[in-house]
């Protein structure tokens, strides 16, 4: 039972994590020239498009991390930015090459994309500016003189 009521939480826990996505999400499909059978379809699509973009964002974040350090901070997060909107581009294409029940227009993909590269652009920058912040104020060990 008690497996039950945290997965249950698990859940409800991602939901609320991503229902904000969701709303921005269901905004540009209602905004843009998007049609659909259902509209739990266009829920599970969007769902399965946003866990099929992290899981190969994942893969090309570490790529990422790992070059990182060969160029400027500056450069380093731009070429983040260009990168994961390239992989959401290509994971919507891949999934609306395949999912016959939802037809998105050309200039809603780009605007979609747009907007998440957008978000986790803003995301990854806050992300850096924490580290880089923890790791000022982390407060070092005196020498101590005998």
């Amino acid at each position: 039972m008690s497996r039950l009521v945290s997965s249950v939480s698990l859940v409800l826990l991602s939901l609320l994590l991503v229902l904000p996505l969701l709303m921005i999400d269901g905004l540009i499909f209602y905004v843009g020239d998007v049609s659909y059978d259902s509209f739990v379809g266009c829920l599970v699509f969007l769902v399965c498009f946003y866990l099929a973009s992290l899981v190969v964002s994942v893969v090309f974040d570490g790529m990422m991390r790992a070059l990182g350090g060969l160029f400027k901070r500056r450069f380093s997060n731009i070429l983040f930015a260009v990168v994961n909107g390239s992989v959401s581009l290509s994971v919507l294409l891949w999934m609306d090459l395949y999912v016959a029940s939802i037809t998105i227009s050309l200039a809603t993909k780009v605007v979609l994309v747009s907007v998440h590269t957008v978000l986790f652009y803003l995301i990854h920058q806050s992300s850096d500016s924490t580290v880089k912040v923890s790791e000022v104020t982390e407060p070092h060990d005196p020498v101590v003189k005998e």
